[in-house]
């Protein structure tokens, strides 16, 4: 849970779940409730029913050794390079903390879609050799993201023309 969006999902069903008072609990611990909560797919419905929840120790080790979850966290890799352009926001003064705050409300899932979208545009650009301009766009939550990789000989104020272009014309596309 090392995004805003996955945590508050965690505490609200664990409120959910202890939101009844007749609910007794004995356990190993938060990070044992919270790894049943991962392996059973984000979700403590299984246990809603329950009038007393009793846990082993070793749910966190043992979620720590499926392969599933390991694949997972493989994979989840390239995400951080969306929180390295979060982190990298964050440095820029307070006109960037809006776009920070934005780029930072999505799940680890969705930063590892945005991730690798950007690192494929920029992957794909950098091997162009016809044009010095390279354009994505994709819609998320809502957002419509457009990357943009320009030759970096062209003035700032051209490629500031240039990406509010792009915008105008993928704010045509997704709505």
């Amino acid at each position: 849970m090392d995004t805003i969006k996955d945590f508050i999902g965690y505490l609200k069903e664990k409120e959910k779940l202890f939101a009844m008072d007749t609910k007794r609990f004995w356990g190993s611990g938060e990070r044992d409730l919270l790894a049943y909560y991962i392996i059973k797919g984000r979700s403590f419905g299984a246990l809603m029913e329950a009038d007393v929840i009793c846990f082993d120790e070793g749910f966190w080790e043992h979620l720590n050794e499926k392969p599933k979850y390991i694949e997972k966290k493989e994979r989840d890799k390239i995400s951080y390079g969306w929180d390295d352009i979060i982190n990298t926001l964050h440095t820029c003064g307070e006109d960037y903390e809006l776009m920070a705050k934005e780029l930072a409300r999505h799940n680890r899932f969705e930063r590892r879609v945005l991730s690798k979208s950007f690192f494929d545009a920029h992957v794909e650009a950098h091997n162009q050799k016809k044009n010095n301009v390279f354009r994505r766009v994709m819609q998320m939550g809502g957002v419509t993201y457009c990357f943009m990789f320009v030759d970096e000989n062209n003035s700032r104020e051209f490629r500031k023309n240039l990406l509010a272009d792009t915008c105008f014309v993928a704010r045509g596309i997704h709505k």
